[in-house]
């Protein structure tokens, strides 16, 4: 049986929902964190089933300031990198192309120290 739960959001993440639900043809609000909830989630499981040796590429986007950071956490797991590249985009913004080979476990220690640093906005993990 469903269950009733109430969240609050700020208006500007409400508008956002609001306009994808319109754009994507969502019947409401519910359905529409529904399925956000199930991206979410078969993500998180994804994530937590990477065992063994695996392949895969991490896109990074953050601002200029945070690149020292990166450049930190990048040296700390030379071992699972097996190429990378770096793009100066507009705005102050940059983009790294991490191509990664070895132990899930180390990917994931790496991937969540870049997605814990404050200046990085954006982090996707792509599992071959």
């Amino acid at each position: 049986m469903p269950k009733i739960i109430s969240m609050s959001l700020n208006e500007e993440l409400l508008h956002t929902m609001d306009s994808a639900q319109k754009e994507l043809g969502f019947s409401g609000r519910s359905e529409t964190i529904r399925a956000a909830m199930k991206l979410l989630l078969d993500d998180y499981h994804e994530k937590n089933s990477m065992e063994g040796i695996i392949e895969c590429v991490m896109l990074v986007m953050h601002n200029q300031k945070g690149e020292d950071a990166v450049t930190k956490a990048k040296h700390a797991y030379e071992g699972v990198i097996n190429t990378q590249v770096h793009a100066n985009l507009s705005k102050g913004k940059c983009m790294e192309i991490f191509v990664l080979n070895g132990d899930a476990a180390r990917i994931k220690e790496f991937y969540g120290k870049v997605r814990a640093i404050k200046k990085v906005e954006n982090v996707k993990l792509v599992v071959a």
